[in-house]
């Protein structure tokens, strides 16, 4: 049905006795019904020639599975039924990336693991599952999906097929090398409660596919800037487990550290880790710096002022507050900062959105400017040591080769008074 809307074989499909022209021509016919291009029908016919040897009927048995019992869709199938297939995934795109599966067998690989996965995990998009992870068809469901399934619900995950639709490839975890050993880190070494092992899992499913070795050097720095309760901070930020030390976490704690925060204020917000430092965290503690927030006169905390007068019968001191005094980021707080969003935020500084965006903006251009200058330096610099030592090498070898030619001279004056020719003489 495919090929016919597609303008290949109209009555039936070509015996095998028809010509290899003819083969192909229908193969093109057929990939383009799925909604393949021009060009993506060359890069799969390059990447993937065995195409050429499976029989039109595989193909369309392929197809009408995925199609009708999965849920993918091509063109014919979302111009006819759109209620249907309007938001589902292409059929082209997972043919692109896993095209060995036009070669699947659909009894025996399609439809055990589709049924597996629809009845017993309780997943209901397959179309999202399958494009993130097609390999899960290669697996077997009894002896290698269920026991990962299994391994989910006895830690309390009562629904694994939101997990799985959010993080497929948790169909590819081996229990015994990858989950179990998570679990238990968490458990064990960090101390997380075992209730919140399932709120974990069902928020982050793709902490399950992060080693263990990368997690302990997160808990490491952790304890190292002074964290008390591991278990509490990686329980309201789970994903600081996955974040990498020297690139994420250390030089989002250096800026607090520089900006007057401690180990307290980090604690109070942990998501503080989350957000981009380049992006967020810095341009706001930089137009901090020149704007001082609304409520300025009604928080001690924005009591950058100067003392004028003195009221006599209260014995209080008067003060004049400036608009443009600097303000502190420990002063407001990670939380009032980071939270809300860049309009949100520009009222907090007294300010309108577009003046923030453009101060945003010309923060990171000049950031990126003195990033690539950087840069330049220090390939400059690299160039020069690579020069100084190629030119102390060359300087090295004339001397030797100075010293070589003066030896060897010598030495040929030395045989000349000798009764044999140097090369038969005998080695000293």
């Amino acid at each position: 049905v495919l090929a016919t809307v597609a303008g290949g074989p109209i009555f039936n499909i070509r015996n095998s006795t028809c010509s290899p022209v003819d083969i192909i021509r229908d193969i093109i016919f057929f990939l383009q019904g799925v909604g393949f291009r021009d060009r993506r029908i060359k890069e799969l016919l390059v990447r993937w020639p065995q195409i050429l040897t499976i029989e039109m009927p595989q193909l369309l048995a392929v197809t009408d599975f995925l199609s009708s019992n999965v849920g993918f869709s091509t063109p014919a199938l979302r111009e006819k039924y759109p209620q249907f297939y309007q938001n589902t995934a292409p059929l082209s795109a997972l043919y692109r990336q896993a095209p060995w599966l036009l070669a699947a067998s659909v009894g025996s690989q399609l439809r055990p693991v589709t049924n597996f996965l629809r009845h017993d995990a309780g997943v209901q998009r397959l179309d999202i599952v399958i494009s993130a992870f097609p390999r899960c068809f290669l697996l077997d469901p009894d002896r290698e999906l269920r026991p990962r399934l299994y391994a989910l619900k006895k830690y309390g995950v009562t629904e694994p097929g939101k997990i799985i639709e959010t993080f497929p490839l948790v169909l590819g975890l081996d229990v015994s090398e990858q989950t179990d050993p998570v679990i238990h880190f968490w458990l064990n070494e960090i101390g997380i409660h075992r209730d919140d092992i399932p709120k974990i899992c069902r928020a982050f499913p793709s902490l399950l596919g992060v080693d263990v070795q990368t997690m302990q050097k997160s808990i490491d720095f952790l304890r190292e800037i002074g964290v008390q309760n591991i278990a509490r901070f990686v329980t309201r930020l789970p994903p600081v487990l996955a974040y990498d030390v020297e690139s994420i976490l250390r030089p989002k704690m250096t800026f607090a550290v520089q900006n007057a925060l401690s180990i307290y204020d980090v604690v109070r917000f942990p998501a503080y880790f989350s957000y981009p430092l380049d992006q967020v965290i810095e341009p706001r503690a930089a137009f901090l710096q020149r704007h001082r927030p609304i409520d300025h006169k009604s928080s001690d905390a924005f009591k950058t002022a100067k003392r004028v007068t003195q009221n006599k019968s209260t014995k209080r001191p008067s003060y004049t507050y400036y608009s443009n005094t600097p303000i502190p980021l420990a002063s407001i707080g990670l939380s009032r900062v980071l939270t809300p969003s860049d309009d949100a935020f520009a009222k907090l500084a007294n300010a309108s959105p577009q003046e923030y965006a453009k101060f945003k903006q010309r923060f990171l251009q000049q950031r990126q400017q003195s990033t690539s200058l950087s840069a330049t330096k220090n390939a400059a610099a690299t160039v020069e040591r690579k020069e100084n030592t190629l030119s102390f090498s060359d300087s090295l070898n004339k001397r030797r080769a100075i010293s070589s030619s003066s030896s060897s001279s010598t030495s040929s004056s030395d045989s000349s008074s000798l009764p044999f020719p140097p090369l038969l003489r005998f080695p000293q």
